[in-house]
Protein backbone atom coordinates (compact mmCIF):
# COMPACT_ATOMS: atom_id res chain seq x y z
CA UNK A 1 0.00 0.00 0.00
CA UNK A 2 0.95 3.56 -1.21
CA UNK A 3 1.92 5.69 2.19
CA UNK A 4 1.87 9.58 2.25
CA UNK A 5 5.75 10.12 1.93
CA UNK A 6 5.40 8.06 -0.94
CA UNK A 7 2.51 9.97 -2.68
CA UNK A 8 4.63 13.20 -2.23
CA UNK A 9 7.53 12.09 -3.75
CA UNK A 10 5.06 10.49 -6.58
CA UNK A 11 3.41 13.79 -7.21
CA UNK A 12 5.78 14.98 -10.03
CA UNK A 13 4.95 18.03 -11.52
CA UNK A 14 2.38 19.83 -10.24
CA UNK A 15 0.85 23.14 -11.64
CA UNK A 16 0.02 24.59 -7.94
CA UNK A 17 1.75 25.12 -5.09
CA UNK A 18 1.50 21.47 -3.36
CA UNK A 19 -0.63 21.76 0.13
CA UNK A 20 -1.99 19.29 2.31
CA UNK A 21 -5.10 18.86 -0.26
CA UNK A 22 -3.00 18.20 -3.53
CA UNK A 23 -1.05 15.70 -1.34
CA UNK A 24 -3.76 13.94 -0.07
CA UNK A 25 -5.87 13.48 -3.37
CA UNK A 26 -3.09 12.25 -5.00
CA UNK A 27 -2.33 9.43 -2.23
CA UNK A 28 -6.29 8.85 -2.52
CA UNK A 29 -6.37 8.48 -5.95
CA UNK A 30 -2.59 6.32 -5.90
CA UNK A 31 -4.52 3.95 -3.70
CA UNK A 32 -7.85 3.69 -5.72
CA UNK A 33 -5.70 2.89 -8.21
CA UNK A 34 -4.14 0.58 -6.29
CA UNK A 35 -6.97 -1.16 -5.23
CA UNK A 36 -8.58 -1.25 -8.64
CA UNK A 37 -5.31 -3.54 -10.21
CA UNK A 38 -5.70 -5.65 -7.11
CA UNK A 39 -9.53 -6.22 -7.45
CA UNK A 40 -8.50 -7.28 -11.12
CA UNK A 41 -6.13 -9.39 -10.41
CA UNK A 42 -8.87 -11.23 -8.06
CA UNK A 43 -10.63 -11.27 -10.55
CA UNK A 44 -8.17 -12.94 -12.96
CA UNK A 45 -7.34 -15.33 -10.67
CA UNK A 46 -10.89 -16.82 -9.55
CA UNK A 47 -11.68 -17.00 -13.35
CA UNK A 48 -9.04 -18.62 -13.87
CA UNK A 49 -9.17 -21.40 -11.32
CA UNK A 50 -13.14 -21.26 -11.92
CA UNK A 51 -12.77 -24.55 -13.87
CA UNK A 52 -10.80 -26.07 -11.55
CA UNK A 53 -13.47 -25.34 -8.65
CA UNK A 54 -16.07 -26.91 -10.86
CA UNK A 55 -13.85 -29.97 -11.53
CA UNK A 56 -13.30 -30.22 -7.45
CA UNK A 57 -16.84 -29.98 -7.34
CA UNK A 58 -18.14 -32.33 -9.78
CA UNK A 59 -15.48 -35.45 -8.02
CA UNK A 60 -17.13 -34.65 -4.72
CA UNK A 61 -20.42 -35.11 -6.30
CA UNK A 62 -18.93 -38.45 -7.53
CA UNK A 63 -17.47 -39.98 -4.57
CA UNK A 64 -20.47 -39.06 -2.74
CA UNK A 65 -22.89 -40.77 -5.08
CA UNK A 66 -20.65 -43.73 -5.12
CA UNK A 67 -20.12 -43.94 -1.55
CA UNK A 68 -23.81 -43.27 -1.46
CA UNK A 69 -24.82 -46.32 -3.63
CA UNK A 70 -22.18 -48.82 -1.66
CA UNK A 71 -23.88 -47.38 1.64
CA UNK A 72 -27.41 -48.73 0.24
CA UNK A 73 -25.86 -52.15 -1.12
CA UNK A 74 -24.87 -52.91 2.90
CA UNK A 75 -28.22 -51.39 4.29
CA UNK A 76 -29.94 -53.84 1.80
CA UNK A 77 -27.87 -56.53 2.56
CA UNK A 78 -28.52 -56.16 6.51
CA UNK A 79 -32.45 -55.81 5.74
CA UNK A 80 -31.94 -59.47 3.82
CA UNK A 81 -30.22 -60.77 6.18
CA UNK A 82 -32.51 -59.94 8.98
CA UNK A 83 -35.33 -61.44 7.13
CA UNK A 84 -33.56 -64.18 6.76
CA UNK A 85 -32.49 -64.94 9.96
CA UNK A 86 -36.10 -63.47 11.53
CA UNK A 87 -37.94 -66.36 9.29
CA UNK A 88 -35.40 -69.35 10.86
CA UNK A 89 -36.11 -68.12 13.60
CA UNK A 90 -40.12 -68.09 13.55
CA UNK A 91 -40.07 -71.69 11.79
CA UNK A 92 -37.48 -72.88 14.77
CA UNK A 93 -39.92 -71.58 17.33
CA UNK A 94 -42.98 -73.09 15.54
CA UNK A 95 -41.95 -76.33 14.97
CA UNK A 96 -40.35 -77.08 18.82
CA UNK A 97 -44.29 -77.10 20.03
CA UNK A 98 -45.30 -79.62 17.18
CA UNK A 99 -42.20 -81.92 17.86
CA UNK A 100 -43.16 -81.23 21.75
CA UNK A 101 -46.78 -82.27 21.42
CA UNK A 102 -46.05 -85.49 18.98
CA UNK A 103 -43.32 -86.69 21.77
CA UNK A 104 -46.14 -86.29 23.87
CA UNK A 105 -48.89 -88.40 22.00
CA UNK A 106 -46.32 -90.95 21.20
CA UNK A 107 -45.03 -91.58 24.75
CA UNK A 108 -48.77 -91.42 26.24
CA UNK A 109 -50.13 -93.58 23.47
CA UNK A 110 -47.79 -95.86 22.42
CA UNK A 111 -47.33 -97.47 25.59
Amino acid sequence: MLNLEEAIKNMGDVSVEPNGWNIWAKYVLKSLEEQADFSKKLDKQIEDNKDDYVNAINELKVEFTEQFGHIKKEIGIIKTKTSMRSALIGAVASVLPSIGILIYFLIRYAS
